[in-house]
Parts: C-alpha cells; sequence; structure tokens
C-alpha cells in the first residue's frame, strides 16, 4: 500500500502515559473507523490491525476515542536496557521472535515491540519471552487481545 494511504492517529494521553501521546500509522476504512497498520510501542491497550474510531481533536489531529473490533494480534514489548547496539544478542532476539511468528519494530534503540498473528499459541510465545530473558532482554509488557474499552 502506498504510504500516501496511510494516515496519523494519536493515542489518548491516559494511554500513553508517561508521554503526551503515541502517533500511529492506520488504514482509513470509512465512516471514522481506521485499521492500525504498525505496532504500538508506547500503547498497552492497542494491537497491529485492531480497528479503532477516530474522531479531530481541539488541535485537529485525529485522535483514537474507540476500539471498534479486535484483531486478535497480541503485542510484547522488550527492553535491551544496556545491551549495545552491535551486540549479537539483539540480532539473536530478532531472529527468535520472526522464528516463533511474530514481527517486530523498533530494535535499534532501546526498545523492540512485536506482535503475533492469532494462530501463533501463547505457549510458543511463553518460550520465546524466557528465551529473550536468557538473553538479558527485560520483557516489561504484554498485550494480549484486550478488552473492547479504550481510555
Amino acid at each position: 500500500m502506498p504510504k500516501e494511504s496511510f494516515v496519523k492517529l494519536r493515542t489518548s494521553p491516559k494511554d500513553s502515559e508517561p508521554f503526551a501521546s503515541e502517533n500511529l500509522f492506520a488504514i482509513p476504512l470509512g465512516s471514522d473507523q481506521y485499521e492500525l497498520a504498525n505496532i504500538p510501542i508506547i500503547s498497552s491497550q492497542l494491537n497491529y490491525m485492531d480497528v479503532v474510531e477516530a474522531h479531530p481533536n481541539a488541535n485537529g489531529a485525529l485522535q483514537i476515542t474507540k476500539i471498534v473490533s479486535r484483531s486478535g494480534h497480541r503485542t510484547t514489548k522488550c527492553s535491551f536496557g544496556e545491551i549495545a547496539e552491535g551486540d549479537p544478542r539483539r540480532k539473536q532476539a530478532l531472529k527468535a521472535i520472526k522464528d516463533a511468528g511474530g514481527g517486530s519494530e523498533g530494535g535499534f534503540g532501546m526498545v523492540i515491540a512485536s506482535t503475533f498473528k492469532p494462530e501463533v499459541c501463547q505457549k510458543t510465545i511463553n518460550e520465546l519471552l524466557d528465551k529473550l530473558e536468557e538473553l538479558g532482554i527485560e520483557v516489561y509488557e504484554q498485550n494480549l487481545c484486550g478488552s473492547e474499552t479504550y481510555e
């Protein structure tokens, strides 16, 4: 899909604490509904490909107000902490995520967010998270499918 087809959505301040918000790319579906097109790194309530409703806020930016439907994707967030950019454990972590059926964004700074399709079983994800922790990578959040409520 061409980059021009995406719109930028903002998460709610409550969902982005301690930050003001997170910008996410999304595909317009019509009727103020959008499908998230990247993995949320800050949001603890949203997952890749969730369908959300968004409306212009006071500044004119499209702000997510509601979750319309869940994609079934699950998101994990990890921190490389003190692991330096060139450390081979980073590549091992990215490979392990891919081998477990996940996709990832980030990985070049401190944080990496990974998403797993609904068909990837939770046991596989848990085994991956154990492997990441053995590599010295801190798993600090797992966002399962979540509720339909959005704050």
